[in-house]
């Protein structure tokens, strides 16, 4: 893992767990301008960050909280990955929801959230409530403090969490982390996705990926098929039936979802309790389904 010293702005890599400092998180949208990337913050590490451009001045107000906090580190997806490196590409996306876990602050940054306008409408509408990646970086971290436009504290996420819940759909339990993930179906923890917006195709099942605890290579090209591998890994590990309760207006779909979005209508799928064994490989699903004996009469 790879943080930015908050005090002189310089990388560092952590090799070992048992070596990671304290460090606090930036949870944020890309703006369209582009965002500082890797190669960027190492140039600028030898300058003074307070005379840089708009581009910069996000990861500089992000570093601000961490001093105030009293921490020396901080990860920003943007410029803490070296994207020209694919083993470290495959890392942080298999890994950044255990990172967002793991730190001891997440900071919500809400470019779009006006200090002007009608607050509950400009916070309902922001772009972060719409984009894959924040998905996780909502559910994921312990504690969380959002910001507006201007850098303004607006609340934490226990205290914004009923509002949350109507602007999501998640309950407000889990936003909260007293009620585990893995007591929701799979259909509805795939419900929270749809809608939302991933510049690469394939991150709609990447972005994904600690929501259910697994892991798997990432494939940059593949397309819609990174979202079948994902359905295929929990089919093979789950056993949750609900994958298969989703619906599209689409013909010739197969057996899969396409994308997120068409579990849209399964946020109130719950777990039967009732375990089957799946397998699918080459396009081929195995399963063992139980009968259950329901009002004198016998169903699958």
């Amino acid at each position: 893992m790879r943080l930015l010293d908050v005090q002189s702005f310089e990388m560092r890599s952590f090799h070992d767990d048992a070596e990671l400092p304290q460090y606090a998180i930036l949870s944020h949208t890309w703006r369209e301008d582009g965002e500082p990337e890797f190669s960027n913050v190492l140039e600028l590490s030898k300058w003074s960050w307070s005379r840089t451009k708009t581009l910069y001045r996000k990861v500089s107000a992000a570093a601000h909280l961490a001093r105030k906090d009293g921490l020396q580190w901080i990860w920003i997806d943007t410029c803490c990955i070296d994207r020209g490196n694919l083993v470290k590409v495959q890392e942080a996306v298999n890994a950044s929801f255990r990172w967002y876990q793991e730190a001891e602050i997440c900071y919500v940054y809400l470019e779009d959230l006006d200090t002007h306008a009608q607050w509950m409408e400009s916070f309902s509408n922001c772009t972060w409530f719409s984009r894959g990646w924040t998905l996780s970086e909502l559910l994921a971290p312990r504690k969380t403090r959002s910001y507006n436009n201007v850098w303004r504290h607006v609340g934490t996420k226990a205290m914004l969490a009923r509002v949350i819940a109507r602007i999501t759909g998640i309950d407000a339990a889990i936003i909260r982390q007293r009620r585990a993930l893995s007591s929701v179906s799979a259909a509805a923890r795939l419900s929270w996705a749809a809608k939302r917006k991933t510049r690469r195709v394939e991150d709609q099942a990447h972005c994904l990926l600690g929501i259910f605890g697994i892991s798997m290579p990432i494939l940059y090209g593949e397309g819609p098929r990174a979202f079948h591998r994902l359905q295929e890994e929990l089919i093979n590990t789950s056993g949750d039936l609900s994958i298969f309760a989703w619906s599209s207006s689409r013909t010739g779909d197969c057996l899969l979802a396409r994308s997120p979005d068409s579990f849209a209508e399964c946020g109130d799928v719950i777990l039967s309790g009732t375990g089957a064994a799946c397998d699918i490989r080459n396009s081929r699903l195995k399963a063992t389904l139980p009968i259950i004996q329901q009002n004198g009469g016998l169903m699958m």
